[in-house]
Order: C-alpha cells, then structure tokens, then sequence
C-alpha cells in the first residue's frame, strides 16, 4: 500500500471518528433536553392544584405542666453479676491513702 492509499484510509477513518463524535454531541444534547422537559412536566400542575389552600390536618394532644420531682423506684432483682472484664491494679509505690477529695479515709487494715 503506498503513502498515499494509507493517507486516504487515515483520513477517512478520521471523517468516520468526526462523524461519530457530532452523534454523540447529538445524542447528548437530545437527551439532556428530553431530561430537561421531562423534569419541567413533572414539576409543573395545573393551575387549580397550585392555587389550592392545603387542607391543615389536626391532631388532638394532651399537655402537662412540668414539674421537678424526685422518683422513688426501686427495682430488686436476683442473680448473679458477671463482669465483662477483670482487671488488676497495683500501684507503682507504696503508700497510705489518708484523704480523698478533701474528706478522710477510712483506716482500713493492709492486704499485707
């Protein structure tokens, strides 16, 4: 095949690529504009349904004053409390504990 027969073929394969591209922008324009309109149409009503006053709906509650109280309930149960994990801790020096938060600690007897 000679330079100028490959020339031909490459530029008619180029026309056929335009061409398919100018399809696609049609076909892309076509159907962002179908998009379009149908969004409009179904956006839109009739003029007896915009101007309509929404029917309003009512609901019968009951209201109570709020009140600051205390709640008495107990609830007793039995069983048994199993933990979800055990830890140890021990501390790093020793000491003894003689107040916490500004309030004395009982002296209880040493695990020693």
């Amino acid at each position: 095949m000679s330079d100028a027969e490959k020339l031909k073929v490459k530029s008619g394969k180029l026309k056929v690529k335009a061409e398919v591209m100018t399809m696609l922008k049609s076909c892309v324009v076509l159907g962002l504009g179908l998009a379009v309109g149908l969004g409009a149409a179904a956006c839109g009503g009739t003029e007896a349904e915009s101007t309509a006053s929404p029917v309003a709906r009512t609901v019968p509650v009951r209201t109570a004053t709020g009140a600051t109280r205390d709640l008495t309930e107990t609830l007793t149960l039995t069983g048994t409390l199993n933990p979800r994990a055990e830890v140890s801790v021990v501390s790093e020096l020793s000491a003894r504990l003689e107040r916490f938060l500004g309030h004395p600690v009982l002296n209880l007897p040493s695990r020693s």
